[in-house]
């Protein structure tokens, strides 16, 4: 994904900046506008959570977030959501059905109770495309010629 980014040769940590985001407290998305500096740019590198018994057996609590390499960045303005159950709202059996598209990043993640079984599932995840910096023009930046 990240053709441009230097090795880290098994070095951790495999990206520079990262903050982790709880998931118990509401926090379903990498990016929060009361730390945009830190959180801008950030995707889903890791998840955490319980492992095995109860109502929250598997569902993460935890979610690892870390900023894209320099030369690219997330296009928020564009990001889709990626439910993991049908439009009865029954949820698609096994863990990971649901991915991102190709070129897309996962930036969030979503959990409700299933009001059939009482267990917490994931309900869905955010995929925001990624952009190469040297591709990325601003509309705004750009000057246009005419005759």
């Amino acid at each position: 994904m990240f053709s441009k980014k230097p090795p880290s040769n098994g070095f951790y940590p495999y990206y520079s900046m990262c903050n982790v985001r709880n998931l118990s407290q509401q926090e379903y998305y990498c990016y929060d506008k009361y730390w945009p500096q830190d959180t801008s740019n950030t995707f889903v590198t890791g998840l955490w959570g319980l492992a095995a018994g109860g109502a929250l057996a598997n569902v993460p609590t935890r979610m690892k977030c870390c900023k894209a390499p320099s030369g690219y960045k997330l296009d928020y303005t564009r990001c889709q959501w990626k439910y993991t159950h049908d439009k009865a709202g029954e949820h698609y059996d096994g863990a990971w059905l649901v991915k991102c598209d190709t070129n897309y990043i996962m930036t969030g993640l979503g959990s409700a109770v299933n009001p059939w079984d009482g267990a917490v599932h994931f309900t869905w995840i955010q995929c925001c495309p990624v952009i190469s910096t040297d591709d990325y023009h601003d509309e705004k930046q750009q000057i246009i010629y005419r005759r």
